[in-house]
């Protein structure tokens, strides 16, 4: 019996949005699997985990490093249109992917529009962030994400 999996994306970075993890081993272990694998240039951490995993502990072997993380379902970014966005759902975003650091909350915050316009800036490349929602952010948070 196959066992119905989904894909667990972590970003790992140092204080200075770089990260000093950068091929280093990893293991995930999940749902009574482990998965194995090294850390990408960018930081990101990416492995297949049993769907029904509702806790995973990634684990640096090397640097006797340990985090627990929480698996579930994120809030959508927004409700059917940008100009209605889901805060909290964007701030969960943000944080896996290493650029938002506070509370998963609905209150858009200046963190949150900090952390919107530093991934305006470095992964959309727009010289003038401005932290704002707008479709295309929303668009692109989604695509980096992976969902």
């Amino acid at each position: 019996m196959k066992i119905p999996k989904r894909n667990l994306r972590v970003k790992v970075q140092g204080l200075d949005g770089k990260s000093p993890l950068a091929g280093q081993a990893f293991e995930i272990v999940a749902g009574g699997k482990t998965v194995k694998g090294q850390v990408a240039p960018d930081g990101l951490v990416e492995g297949k985990i049993p769907a029904s995993a509702t806790t995973a502990t990634l684990t640096i072997p090397g640097l006797g490093f340990s985090l627990r993380l929480a698996v579930g379902e994120l809030d959508p970014t927004c409700d059917g249109a940008p100009t209605s966005p889901i805060v909290s759902g964007v701030q969960a975003r943000l944080a896996n992917l290493g650029y938002y650091a506070g509370p998963t909350c609905d209150r858009f915050d200046e963190a949150t529009k900090s952390a919107l316009a530093a991934f305006q800036r470095e992964v959309m490349g727009r010289e003038s962030a401005d932290g704002e929602f707008d479709e295309e952010t929303l668009d692109r948070l989604a695509v980096e994400h992976g969902c």
